[in-house]
This record gives C-alpha cells, sequence and structure tokens, in this order.
C-alpha cells in the first residue's frame, strides 16, 4: 500500500518522491483508491501554511492557500479545470471539444473561469479562517474531492482520447472505489462534523450532475474531468457546508 500511494503521489503532486520504477497501468488505477488519504495530506499541508500565515492577516493566510494547494498539486487540477472549460467553449460535437481541450493558448473563457475558480477559493478560505474552520472543513473538502475523483472514474465511461485517464479507468475495480468510500467515511466519522455529512451529500449530487452532462456531451469522461471534479467538489463541499452554517446560526435567532 506504501508503494501505491508513492505512485499516487508521484501523479498527483510535486512532492519530490522515489518513483517506483516498472510500473504498470494496473497499478496506477489501484492507487487511486487511496487519493483520500492523498487529500488528508494536501489538505493538512495547507491548512497548516494557512495557520503559519494567518498571524500576518486572514486575506494573506486565504491567498497563501489557494496558491500553496497550486504549488502542491504543480497546478495539475487546475489547469485540466481549464481544459475543460476551453472544450466547452466552442459549440461543436464530441470530438472537436476534446480536440479543443489540448490547446496551444487559452481563450477567454479558459482564462475566465480559471479567475472565477481563484476567487470562489480565496473567498471560501477566507471564509473558513475568519470562523476557525481551517482545520476540520477544509481537510475533509479536500477529503471529499478526491474521494468524488474515484467516484468518476469508476462509474462513468472513458472517452475516445482519454489518454492516460482511460488507462486508469480500464483498470479501475469496483472494489478500489468500494475501499476509497470506506476510507473517506472513517475519516469523516474522525471529523465527527455533522455539517460535513450533509455538506458531502449535496456535493455528490452535484458532481454526479456534472458527470452526467459532462459524459453526455462527450461520450465519456477524461482526465480533465477528473480533475475539474476534484477542484469544483472542493469549492462546492466548502460552499455547501458554509450555507448549512449559516442556515442554523439563521433559525437560531427565532429559538
Amino acid at each position: 500500500m506504501f508503494r501505491d500511494f508513492i505512485l499516487l503521489l508521484s501523479m498527483m503532486s510535486r512532492i519530490p518522491v522515489i518513483i517506483p520504477q516498472e510500473t504498470v497501468a494496473e497499478e496506477r488505477a489501484r492507487s487511486w483508491r487511496l487519493l483520500p488519504a492523498w487529500g488528508l495530506l494536501l489538505g493538512v499541508l495547507v491548512a497548516g501554511i494557512m495557520g503559519v500565515i494567518a498571524t500576518l492577516g486572514h486575506p494573506l493566510a486565504a491567498a497563501a492557500g489557494v496558491g500553496a494547494g497550486v504549488i502542491l498539486t504543480g497546478g495539475i487540477q487546475f489547469k485540466q479545470v481549464m481544459n475543460l472549460s476551453q472544450g466547452f467553449s466552442v459549440r461543436k460535437d464530441a470530438v472537436q471539444m476534446l480536440v479543443n481541450m489540448k490547446p496551444s493558448r487559452y481563450g477567454l473563457t479558459a482564462i475566465v473561469t480559471g479567475i472565477i475558480l481563484i476567487f470562489l477559493k480565496f473567498g471560501l478560505y477566507l471564509q473558513l479562517l475568519q470562523n476557525g474552520q481551517v482545520w476540520w472543513m477544509l481537510v475533509a473538502a479536500f477529503v471529499f474531492s478526491r474521494f468524488a475523483m474515484t467516484f468518476a472514474v469508476g462509474f462513468f465511461p472513458p472517452t475516445l482520447y482519454a489518454g492516460q485517464g482511460k488507462l486508469i479507468q480500464q483498470n479501475f475495480k469496483k472494489q478500489y472505489f468500494v475501499f476509497s468510500f470506506c476510507l473517506t467515511v472513517a475519516l469523516f466519522c474522525l471529523f465527527g462534523k455533522f455539517e460535513f455529512a450533509v455538506g458531502a451529500a449535496l456535493s455528490f449530487l452535484t458532481v454526479y450532475f456534472f458527470c452526467k452532462t459532462w459524459t453526455r456531451r462527450l461520450y465519456g469522461l477524461n482526465e480533465d474531468c477528473y480533475g475539474a471534479i476534484a477542484e469544483w467538489g472542493e469549492v462546492f463541499f466548502l460552499l455547501f457546508c458554509l450555507m448549512y452554517n449559516h442556515l442554523l446560526s439563521f433559525a437560531n435567532i427565532f429559538y
């Protein structure tokens, strides 16, 4: 399992690790079952950086958190969000959209999408800092968002030109998803926060809607879709959890 986790880190992050030699597609697919564990590690690292810099001001700490997430992952998922947006910016058939996801340069739609994502994450991180919820809610968001990737790869077909994502999907077994699901549930039980269950349930429905919509347009999902699921899954999880807390606070005024 340790070998699988190191292999996962080599694919999903820029953390310097010794990459296992002679890996095959089945090993890479198997390592994806540990995505919630990678989300836990990533969340702790980002939260730790934000906690240290928070002494200099919450806005600066929120900006550092967004930047740390990009640096630690190498901006892989962020780039995939922009790729997907670039692909959907053309109203053509699936093949043309997939070709457009590998641009030589980004168009206005992709750039605007990237900016929106950055501002959304900055605003959400800032709210977490102001509410003192960084260590719990942020870490849970990273765990859920990486788990959501295993759902996408396990239950939706790959596109015709899915590249590395197609190899992962073809070798990803249902028991890997079950393992990932159980690991996520165990971590959420350790967190012990009911709002996380609410946020995860609503975010899961959102992820399912995205996957169904993208599958209908592209006749499957590719690696850009998986990366976008991770980024938007994190955003929606935080958004739903914060909305739930605010609704509770609003309701308590009347009781």
